[in-house]
């Protein structure tokens, strides 16, 4: 599926230099990744810890660095906001 956090995302990974590779993961291979995460808006990049007996490490730093890119572009994106006059807060 395409979103905008999806969209943000690989632009992120191409910034960091990650090679991004999409395909459909069968539920039999996924023990042989070391960490999973999900994105939304809300969620923004929310880290898998498991998912029946399979365990991911949530403190990955390929994980994390995408995490705090992507935090820090949306403090980004709020400033500019602030900046133009179109959001304040009292």
């Amino acid at each position: 599926m395409k979103g905008i956090t999806r969209e943000k995302i690989i632009q992120i990974c191409n910034e960091l230099n990650y090679k991004l590779i999409e395909d459909f993961i069968s539920i039999n291979n996924l023990s042989s990744y070391e960490s999973a995460f999900i994105t939304g808006t809300s969620p923004k990049v929310l880290p898998v810890a498991s998912t029946d007996e399979i365990y991911f490490n949530v403190n990955h730093l390929l994980l994390r660095n995408i995490m705090s890119r992507y935090d820090s572009m949306i403090e980004e994106y709020i400033r500019n906001i602030r900046k133009a006059g179109y959001f304040k807060l009292n």
